[in-house]
């Protein structure tokens, strides 16, 4: 019994060390990949800079395209903020991710986004967004 429980221990900490570093490159390719779409793409540069000073202000077509890239954002977002808090990623990296996160919301179009579209995040994230909007 003993021994079961030493491997099983032994085994745990060896699969923190494998896990821990996936979930960090997971993370940093995660915003690698969008931050290089968003980059190459002229158009959704564009639609991303005008919706964020004024979501109210762009077209239907352009009110779509920017909503899907804010919920691509907010989404990475998202995502980083459940692997810090289950602790796939080190708690340290909460402190980047809450500034990067007020830096989104920053804009009066991309904060009228998320007043419109934050129910469709888990509640648990919309109360980190409202705690880190908060400060």
């Amino acid at each position: 019994m003993i021994v079961t429980l030493i491997y099983l221990a032994a085994q745990i900490c060896q699969n923190t060390r494998v896990v821990r570093p996936a979930a960090h490159h997971s993370k940093s390719q995660g915003w690698n990949d969008l931050n290089a779409a968003l980059g190459s793409d002229a158009e959704a540069a564009r639609i991303l800079l005008q919706g964020s000073r004024g979501y109210s202000d762009l077209k239907p077509e352009e009110r779509f395209r920017f909503t899907l890239l804010m919920r691509a954002i907010m989404g990475r977002h998202e995502a980083e903020f459940f692997q810090i808090r289950e602790g796939l990623v080190d708690a340290d990296l909460l402190l980047s991710q809450e500034r990067a996160l007020a830096s989104a919301l920053t804009e009066p179009g991309a904060r009228e986004f998320w007043e419109k579209n934050g129910d469709r995040f888990s509640e648990i994230f919309q109360s980190h967004v409202a705690q880190v909007l908060s400060v």
